[in-house]
C-alpha cells in the first residue's frame, strides 16, 4: 500500500524554526502525520477532586496494568513523567499530554499514576489535518478590492475600539455591533459553525451583497459559555473562538479573537465569505435563488493555524464547544488527514448525528499526494483513505463534497454536441455524495473581491452546499436533500461512476461563457 503522507508535506511542517512541534508519520498509519511524543488523553479519578490538572503539571505516571502486577515503590521506581501541555475549556477532562516517544505503539495504552488517584485513558494521537492550501489556486488576497493596503489596527474609517487585543489583529467594536446586531435581527436564522483559520473582517469579502447590516456572524447574547462545571475562560466568547492560540511552549494560550492569520490563503475568510454569499439571493438571474428572506450566522472557530495545519485536540475541543452549545445547525469542515480513523472521532459524528447537526466536508483535492495532480479515488484500507470523508456512508448527517468540470465534447457518430460532468478533484461513488460543478480547470471566483481571480479546491465546494442547504430550509434527511425533487439538485449519468448517483449542484460559474 502506497502511504500516502507526502513527503513534501512532512517537509514543509518540519521547516518552520518558530514551531514547537516536530512533525513524523504516525508509527500505527504511515498514512498519517502526527506531533511527536504527544497522545491526547481522557483523565478521571479521585485526585481530581483535591487537585484539577492545570497546563504545565508535570505527573509521574506507569502502564495502567502495572498496579495489578507492581509494589507501590516498583511503581513509583518505574514511572516516568509526562507534561499537560493542552487541556479543554469545555471539557477540562480531555487533556494532550507530551512525553519522551509517547507517540509511539509502545506506549499506545492507559497510563496512570503511581497512586492510582488519576487515570489516563488513550483518545488518539495528535493528528495532523490539513486544508490542502497546496491544491488552493489562489492570488493572495492582501488588499482590500479599492487596492488600499490592510490597515493592521482595525477597521480604517470606523470605530477602532480595540476590545480584544491579545492577537495581531484585534477585534473591534464596530464590527462587533455589526455582528450583535445582525444575530439580534434574525435570531432564528441557522448557525453554521466554520471550523478553519479564522476570519479577517479587512477584507470588504463583498459584503455588499450582503445587505443589512454587513456581517452575518453569530454573537454570543447570553453569559460566557461554561462548562459542566460551570467554568469558563476569562474572556467571553463573542463570535467563537480561537482554539489555535498564541502558540506558546505550554498550551495553545487560546483566546476569544478567532483571527484569519493565514496570509497566502485566507482559507478561513474566504470560506466565511462563500458560505454568506451563498446563502443569499445576491444573482437576479438565477431564479433558483429568488428568495430574499435567507439568512444565516457564521460562528467562527479557529482551529487551524497560518499554514492551514490544525491539530486533532484543536479540533476535539472545538467539537466539545459545539456540543456545548446546543444552538449549531451545519459544521463546515473544509480539512482532513488520510489513514484510518479514530474511535473518538466517530464518536463526535455519532453526537452530531444524535443532535441532528449536519457534517459537511471536504473530499480531498489531487495536489494532496506527490504523483502530479492526478485525480484519486477515496477507498478504505487503501493509500485514499480520508477522514472525515469516508464517514458519508455510515453517517446520514456527514455529506461529502467533491468538484466537478464540465466538458463540452463532440459525439464522433452524429456529430452533435454534449457535456460531460468529470471530477477535478477527489471522488467515489460510495463516499462522496455531491459534486459542484466549477470552471473548465475546476476553480471558483474569487469571493473576496470582484475581479477575475480564481480559487480552486473541494474546500470551496463545501461551502456551495451549505449555501443550497441553509436557501432549502435545513433538509431533514441526506435523501431528501439530494433528491431530484430539490431545484438545487441535477443528475448526470456519466458522473455516476465518481459520485453517488450521479448527484451535482451548479455554482455561480457561467460553463458557457467561463465568465466569473
Amino acid at each position: 500500500m502506497r502511504a500516502a503522507v507526502p513527503k513534501s508535506l512532512l517537509s514543509y511542517l518540519n521547516s518552520f524554526e518558530n514551531d514547537r512541534n516536530h512533525y513524523i508519520p504516525d508509527p500505527s498509519d504511515n498514512r498519517r502525520i502526527v506531533v511527536a511524543n504527544q497522545k491526547i488523553f481522557s483523565v478521571s479519578g479521585e485526585g481530581l477532586a483535591d487537585r484539577p490538572l492545570n497546563i504545565g503539571d508535570r505527573i509521574r505516571v506507569v502502564p495502567a496494568e502495572a498496579r495489578r502486577s507492581k509494589s507501590l515503590e516498583e511503581r513509583e521506581y518505574d514511572s516516568e513523567e509526562i507534561i499537560v501541555i493542552g487541556q479543554s475549556i469545555w471539557r477540562p477532562s480531555l487533556v494532550l499530554l507530551q512525553g519522551t516517544n509517547l507517540h509511539s505503539n509502545e506506549k499506545n495504552h492507559n497510563w496512570e499514576t503511581p497512586a492510582g488517584d488519576l487515570t489516563f485513558e488513550v483518545v488518539g494521537s495528535n493528528v495532523v489535518t490539513t486544508t490542502s492550501p497546496a491544491g488552493t489556486q489562489a492570488h493572495d488576497p492582501t488588499r482590500t478590492s479599492d487596492g488600499s493596503s490592510r490597515n493592521k489596527g482595525g477597521i480604517t474609517g470606523n470605530d477602532e475600539s480595540n476590545i480584544i487585543t491579545d492577537s495581531c489583529t484585534p477585534l473591534t467594536e464596530y464590527w462587533l455591533r455589526k455582528a450583535a446586531n445582525h444575530n439580534n435581527n434574525h435570531e432564528k436564522s441557522p448557525v453554521v459553525a466554520i471550523l478553519d483559520t479564522g476570519i479577517d473582517f479587512q477584507f470588504d469579502w463583498t459584503m455588499s451583497a450582503f445587505p443589512e447590516p454587513g456581517c452575518p456572524l453569530w454573537f454570543n447574547n447570553e453569559d460566557t459559555t461554561r462548562n459542566s462545571l460551570g467554568e469558563g475562560p476569562l474572556q467571553k466568547d463573542m463570535i467563537g473562538w480561537n482554539f489555535v492560540g498564541n502558540g506558546s511552549m505550554l498550551g495553545s494560550a487560546q483566546h476569544n479573537n478567532p483571527f484569519d492569520d493565514d496570509e497566502n490563503h485566507k482559507h478561513g475568510t474566504r470560506i466565511a465569505a462563500l458560505v454568506a454569499q451563498q446563502c443569499r439571493a445576491y444573482k437576479d438571474y438565477d431564479s433558483k435563488d429568488c428568495d430574499k428572506g435567507i439568512n444565516v450566522r457564521l460562528m467562527i472557530l479557529k482551529t487551524h493555524d497560518y499554514r492551514g495545519v490544525g491539530l486533532l485536540f484543536d479540533i476535539l475541543n472545538a467539537f466539545e464547544y459545539i456540543l456545548l452549545r446546543k444552538d449549531v445547525n451545519i459544521i463546515n469542515a473544509s480539512w482532513g488527514f488520510y489513514g484510518v480513523d479514530f474511535p473518538a472521532l466517530h464518536d463526535y459524528m455519532t453526537a452530531f448525528k444524535r443532535r441532528k447537526i449536519w457534517f459537511v466536508t471536504a473530499a480531498g483535492n489531487n495536489s494532496d499526494f506527490d504523483d502530479h495532480f492526478r485525480v484519486h479515488e477515496l477507498a478504505k484500507k487503501s493509500s485514499t483513505e480520508h477522514y472525515p470523508a469516508c464517514y458519508s456512508e455510515e453517517f446520514g448527517n456527514v455529506l461529502t463534497v467533491t468538484t466537478a468540470l464540465t466538458t463540452k465534447r463532440t459525439d464522433s457518430n452524429t456529430g452533435s454536441p454534449y457535456s460531460e460532468i468529470q471530477p477535478s478533484e477527489n471522488y467515489s461513488n460510495r463516499f462522496v455524495d455531491v459534486a459542484i460543478t466549477a470552471g473548465k480547470d475546476g476553480s471558483f471566483p474569487e469571493p473576496l473581491r470582484r475581479v477575475n481571480h480564481v480559487i480552486k479546491g473541494t474546500s470551496y465546494a463545501t461551502a456551495y452546499v451549505i449555501g443550497k442547504m441553509v436557501r432549502f430550509g435545513l433538509p431533514g434527511s441526506k435523501a431528501e436533500f439530494l433528491s431530484p425533487v430539490n431545484a438545487f439538485i441535477s443528475e448526470n449519468e456519466n458522473l455516476k461512476k465518481y459520485v453517488k448517483n450521479g448527484c451535482f449542484i451548479t455554482s455561480d460559474v457561467d460553463v458557457e461563457k467561463e465568465q466569473f
